[in-house]
């Protein structure tokens, strides 16, 4: 299997949790590098139900917004589909502020609320 740098995709039946790093943690290249990462995952291995776990993210910028919404994209044209959990409250309000979690993406408190809501 392919080691990643800045996410950890885990299979949980036909649902794929990947789990990203905290981009506080990270220079400009390296977030552009996680966003590039994450659309990478999702174009090869086209997960057809992907959770994004958000669980150690404490800070997202604008460039991680935009590596989710390409992602997004390139699921969804393919056929699957993109939910996000365990956004902490202050990167909740950017979701919030954006209309991201209105218009593109369904937000869980727990990644387990997520994965049972694909059934």
């Amino acid at each position: 299997m392919f080691k990643y740098n800045y996410i950890e995709p885990v299979k949980h039946g036909d649902v794929t949790v990947v789990t990203i790093a905290n981009p506080q943690d990270m220079d400009h290249l390296v977030i552009h590098e996680l966003g590039d990462e994450l659309f990478a995952f999702a174009q090869s291995q086209q997960p057809p139900k992907l959770v994004i776990d958000f669980s150690r993210v404490s800070y997202c910028s604008s460039e991680v917004l935009n590596g989710l919404i390409k992602t997004r994209k390139a699921v969804v044209a393919y056929g699957g589909t993109v939910k996000l959990c365990c956004i902490i409250e202050d990167v909740r309000r950017l979701f919030s502020m954006t209309n991201l979690d209105k218009t593109l993406f369904t937000i869980y408190d727990t990644a387990e609320s997520a994965l049972s809501s694909y059934g």
